[in-house]
């Protein structure tokens, strides 16, 4: 099953946070994984943002990059690069849902990634991505990440 991860959850790989494990699960299966060229940037800054704040150091967030890089090769992560001729149909999702440029991109990447699942961790991107008929799952929600489970493992009655 192709998932799409939002960069709020691809991070969750590289970062110790809540929801970390299902996103290690889902690396480790034989699941196919989506995302955009855009999260590439979006993890950077977001892992750079830790030395700003003195939660790891300069070693370390350059031994995490590396092992992110490495590690979506290894993995085969699909990646939706986005064009010029997707900038229209991007805005329209910001006029359609009220959400921000990055979710909206996010958003379209999943969209033309054709992934059934999305995973996201952002309420306006959550409630967009439900619009959009994708079968969402914040990973930071234990109910959430119990349901993703039983879905993977063919266990989900209700979806």
């Amino acid at each position: 099953m192709k998932i799409y991860l939002d960069t709020s959850v691809f991070v969750k790989r590289y970062c110790e946070e809540e929801g970390s494990e299902m996103i290690n699960a889902i690396y480790e299966s034989d699941n196919e994984i989506a995302t955009s060229y855009w999260t590439l940037a979006e993890a950077t800054a977001a892992i750079d943002k830790k030395v700003t704040k003195r939660q790891i150091s300069r070693e370390e967030r350059d031994f995490v990059l590396s092992f992110l890089l490495s590690d979506v090769l290894l993995r085969n992560v699909t990646f939706v690069k986005i064009s010029n001729e997707f900038i229209e149909a991007i805005i329209e999702i910001i006029l359609t849902n009220h959400i921000s440029a990055d979710d909206a991109l996010q958003l379209f990447s999943g969209i033309v990634s054709f992934s059934p699942i999305f995973l996201a961790s952002d309420r306006g991107l959550i409630r967009a991505a439900k619009r959009e008929g994708f079968n969402v799952f914040d990973v930071e929600n234990s109910e959430e990440r119990e349901r993703l489970r039983r879905l993977l493992v063919g266990e989900d009655e209700d979806n």
